[in-house]
């Protein structure tokens, strides 16, 4: 009978007060229940503001309660100033007869303990067991609690430990069904809920840095995003810089419609650059470059053409062969970047350099193997330590290429006995009748060692004619470091394949430094063996992040190396890392791989450190704080989860703990997208503060008229104080 009299009640209550003119009229107090404790009351500002510190209180922004009605002032219940015996919600008539709170954070926080003030006016309304789930998004929950017991004597309170567990969003849920899950009313009261500052990282999604990068008109987004410190090259967290440099990969370029937030006949490159002065004002501090070329339609700051074609590099490079793990790589009979072909036919010559001296042993060939009657018949073989006195080996004979696909190599040189840096070879005579150019397909060389060595090439002419695919191919750049004047990046080469897209290699970049900024006019092309086809069938790609711990790089005790890392695509992707002096960045046989105990000069024993890394991701040290004498790698982990993760290690090598959850992206709940790529930007911070972004892109082509599709988030991670 009570509870039948006390829904009468409240549910006059609760239609009086949607009908009353103003939130603060008090409802009239019946029988014997006290309304007073029950109606909103007045809260004054206690002028609370979170200091970071553990066990501050977190104050919700948001209380939401699903199909039922609510009793109460939400946002006097949630008001972080509020007595925690005044002011509490009471629940009713649940449709699905379950009840579910939800309560929110403006940001991820590590949760001490969660505080729940039962029902403080009638017993048989307070709560008697709760499920609580968390979510770092708002979207997807995971069970934190099942069936927890809760106490309704005394002052109420019960205290839940949630061990440091992150979460923006909490979900309280319990049965409605009378006499299951609670006291026996058809009521359901709270008086308060207070949640504390647990001990880890806050997670804020920093706006001013996202907003950055959302512009409206010229350069209007682009996927992928590295920064570079171009005042001192110092990377770690706290680094003193006055500019920052950006490159981009693929970028948008042209005019958005700011009413429907759609791009208006936009044009894409394949990557530009950007800076940022310092300011205060981030957004207005941050310019973008990129170059306009015929007709002032925009293009790329860095074209592929020393990379594609015809070009000497190919002679050097893997790009061609199936197996890049030595000579019994089998050779492709499609001329599209794959050989060298020279512009005209006398006086031809190749000169190899392997930037050192070195004990020679087997060098292989294969020739050219399009049209075969262009390739080398007849030549002569020079050795110089100096490239000024050369020691002629002696003549030899190619033999001609089959034109068959996938062939094997069809002369061997043994050059032990000779020591040298560099390598030329004299064309005589080719097999054509009517000879009007030349060709050669590969060139690999072994020390006497049976090492592999890698070098720099130059032809007296290259032909510059594109072929096929070789007109779709592009640059998109990874990671890269500041050395002195110079910065050095680490790009992919792609062309179209098979309807969609393939890295053909990776290479590097050399660009000036030139009062601060990126002298783009005047890069220097390098091509690398840092993409590599294994026996299992595995690729490695160098490139994806680089730590320089080298004397220069304002680290405290720096071992003297550069770190950089990769990753191995077979059954998912793992963690590689290669190291070099600085001055060795430009000589790729002086680059070591960690193959799990040590280094060795074989890219075929790149040890993968952990899994499920991204094409993107850093590898930061950090100097102090929480993770003081750690090295923190921040990927996406599956690439394409949308899981921000980091996990830590004791050396730049590994091994590395379990990832770590930061933070799940939710840009796919409201945009056909998704993200990837996620990565720290140390010197962007402040000791205590971590700054990481990560791409959004989409697999319909369609959507990327949205202008909201295809430019960097930024999170920032906060450490809690004590």
């Amino acid at each position: 009978m009570k509870n039948k009299l006390l829904l009468v009640i409240l549910t006059l209550l609760f239609t009086m007060s949607l009908a009353a003119c103003k939130e603060d009229e008090i409802p009239v107090i019946v029988d014997n229940f006290n309304y007073d404790l029950f109606t909103p009351t007045d809260i004054l500002d206690c002028g609370y503001e979170m200091e970071n510190y553990y066990g501050d209180e977190i104050e919700m922004t948001n209380f939401v309660v699903e199909n039922a009605i609510v009793f109460g002032d939400s946002d006097n219940f949630i008001n972080i100033c509020k007595d925690p015996t005044n002011n509490p919600i009471v629940l009713k008539d649940n449709l699905i007869r379950s009840f579910k709170i939800e309560v929110g954070f403006d940001n991820i926080y590590p949760i001490k303990e969660m505080i729940l003030t039962n029902f403080l006016i009638d017993p048989d309304m307070a709560l008697k067991e709760i499920d609580i789930e968390i979510s770092l998004d708002g979207y997807a929950y995971t069970k934190l609690f099942d069936d927890y017991s809760l106490i309704n004597t005394g002052d109420s309170v019960n205290v839940i430990d949630f061990e440091d567990t992150p979460a923006k969003s909490i979900k309280i849920s319990f049965s409605a069904t009378p006499g299951t899950g609670n006291y026996g009313s058809e009521f359901f009261g709270l008086n308060d809920l207070s949640f504390f500052l647990g001990d880890g990282l806050i997670v804020i999604e920093d706006e001013e840095w996202t907003n950055t990068f959302e512009r409206y008109s010229g350069w209007t987004g682009a996927d992928g995003v590295f920064s570079f410190n171009l005042t001192n090259g110092n990377d770690y967290i706290g680094a003193d810089y006055d500019t920052t440099g950006f490159i981009f990969s693929d970028t948008f370029i042209g005019e958005i419609n700011t009413d429907t937030i759609r791009r208006i006949n936009p044009v894409m490159v394949n990557n530009t650059l950007g800076y940022y002065d310092g300011s205060t004002n981030i957004f207005d501090g941050t310019s973008f470059d990129y170059k306009i070329g015929l007709s002032d339609v925009p293009v790329s700051v860095f074209a592929p053409d020393e990379y594609i074609g015809y070009h000497e590099s190919n002679l050097i490079n893997m790009v061609g062969l199936d197996n890049y793990s030595g000579p019994l790589a089998l050779f492709t009979n499609q001329g599209e970047g794959n050989m060298w072909l020279s512009e005209d036919y006398d006086n031809q010559e190749i000169v190899i350099d392997l930037l050192d001296s070195y004990d020679l042993g087997d060098i292989y060939f294969w020739n050219y193997n399009d049209n075969t009657s262009l390739g080398i018949k007849d030549f002569g073989l020079y050795t110089s330590t100096d490239n000024v006195i050369w020691e002629k080996v002696d003549d030899f004979q190619l033999d001609e290429a089959s034109g068959e696909d996938l062939v094997e190599f069809t002369n061997t040189l043994d050059l032990t006995g000779n020591t040298a840096r560099y390598i030329k070879i004299i064309i005589h005579t080719n097999y054509q009748l009517i000879p009007t150019q030349v060709g050669l397909g590969k060139i690999m060389i072994f020390n006497s060692d049976d090492e592999y060595l890698f070098g720099k090439v130059s032809t007296t002419s290259t032909d510059d004619e594109l072929v096929g695919l070789e007109n779709t191919s592009r640059l998109w750049l990874q990671d890269g470091v500041v050395l002195g004047d110079f910065l050095y990046v680490y790009p992919i080469l792609v062309k179209d394949f098979e309807g969609f897209f393939k890295v053909f290699k990776v290479d590097m970049l050399k660009i000036p430094i030139v009062d601060e900024t990126l002298d783009y006019e005047n890069v220097v092309y390098f091509d690398t063996p840092l993409q590599h086809t294994t026996s299992d069938g595995g690729t490695i790609y160098y490139g994806a992040g680089l730590l320089n711990l080298s004397a220069s790089s304002g680290y405290d005790n720096p071992d003297g190396y550069v770190y950089l890392y990769g990753y191995k695509d077979l059954n998912g992707r793992k963690l590689t890392v290669a190291r070099f002096l600085p001055e060795n960045i430009e000589d790729f046989n002086k680059y070591e791989f960690y193959d799990g105990t040590t280094w060795s000069n074989d890219i075929n024993d790149s040890f993968g450190m952990i899994d499920k890394v991204s094409p993107e991701l850093s590898v930061s040290y950090i100097q102090e704080g929480m993770f003081a004498g750690k090295y923190m790698l921040v990927v996406m982990e599956n690439t394409t989860s949308g899981n921000v993760t980091y996990a830590l290690s004791d050396n730049p090598y590994g091994p590395f703990s379990d990832y770590t959850l930061l933070y799940q992206t939710y840009e796919n709940e409201y945009l056909d997208c998704f993200t990837y790529n996620a990565k720290m930007h140390p010197h962007l911070t402040e000791p205590g503060e971590f700054l990481i972004s990560y791409n959004v892109n989409t697999y319909n082509w369609t959507q990327l008229s949205d202008a909201r599709i295809y430019r960097p988030r930024f999170l920032r991670l906060i450490e809690v104080k004590h």
